[in-house]
């Protein structure tokens, strides 16, 4: 069954006894949560080598790892890579997981503190790394989320007789969200595109709702924004670069090619020349020749 509990699917082998139930309880996969942080360590600190190699002053050696020295495209990745891992949410930041900087700027991980916030701190992980919606009533549920974070602000829910949603505004406009049954969703071009909100209340009420980004979600950002396929920088970058790079071998083989027909022509030239010479050098020789026949018959 797989439409029972959204994203886990349950395997039934055998029927329970009659008047008897099964208990299941899900928890967090502690583990699965361990080896994301390690893997994001690992990531950062392959990034850190490669920027670090890109901000060295260029030479004969290392020219094929300083492609982007001096490059504003690396430099705004850089800042925003380290404004990510710096945030605070809530008062923690990384040594909450039992990360710190080293010397060279990169992440090390102290296992035992992890093992510790994941035991005993599993949601002050959670706000740290994801994200996470704040409201002023329990009786508002986000059920989807979209790829922009609004603004906090004050949701307007007005309710009939029957307890059902009778409309929703935002600072008095009622054309930011269409309802369907209990559900609130953002209507596509706005800033709540994306959004679908669960009310389980039966009265008019307002809700006021704040969204916090977590580390995790900013990196996503960040690695997202330079490296997607339609409008990432360092895919714009690579795109340019690409482009420019084609110009010049298309410019380095004309010269080439010019070249190449100078270096013909040039040839050829000389070698009309040389002959010239050798032709006239044998008439001179031949005209010498017969003067001197000619002094000497008379």
């Amino acid at each position: 069954m797989d439409d029972v509990i959204d994203g886990v699917t349950l395997h039934l082998y055998q029927t329970t006894p009659e008047d008897s139930s099964i208990t299941v309880e899900i928890g967090t996969d502690l583990g699965a949560v361990k080896d994301a942080i390690i893997a994001l360590v690992d990531a950062y600190n392959a990034y850190r080598d490669f920027a670090y190699e890109q901000q060295q002053l260029p030479s004969n050696e290392n020219e094929d790892t300083t492609v982007l020295f001096g490059d504003s495209t690396l430099r705004n990745i850089n800042s925003a890579v380290a404004s990510a891992l710096n945030s605070k949410i809530d008062s923690n930041a990384l040594s909450l997981l039992g990360l710190s900087f080293d010397s060279s700027n990169k992440l090390e991980l102290d296992e035992d503190v992890l093992d510790d916030a994941l035991l005993s701190d599993l949601d002050s992980i959670r706000s740290l790394l994801s994200f996470q919606m704040e409201t002023s009533s329990s009786d508002l549920l986000l059920l989807s989320r979209g790829t922009a974070v609004p603004a906090d602000f004050k949701l307007d829910i007005a309710a009939d007789s029957s307890g059902a949603i009778s409309s929703v505004s935002v600072n008095g406009d009622n054309s930011l969200f269409t309802v369907s049954g209990t559900r609130i969703i953002g209507k596509a071009g706005t800033a709540y595109e994306g959004y679908t909100f669960v009310f389980a209340g039966s009265s008019s009420t307002s809700v006021d709702i704040g969204f916090s980004t977590g580390i995790a979600e900013l990196l996503y950002n960040v690695a997202d924004g330079a490296s997607s396929d339609d409008a990432g920088t360092l895919t714009t970058l690579i795109a340019e670069l690409g482009d420019t790079n084609d110009t010049l071998q298309d410019k380095s083989d004309d010269i080439r090619q010019r070249a190449e027909t100078y270096r013909t022509n040039l040839t050829n030239r000389y070698a009309a020349y040389q002959s010239a010479i050798a032709q006239a050098e044998s008439l001179q020789d031949y005209l010498t020749t017969l003067l001197e026949t000619w002094n000497s018959s008379s």
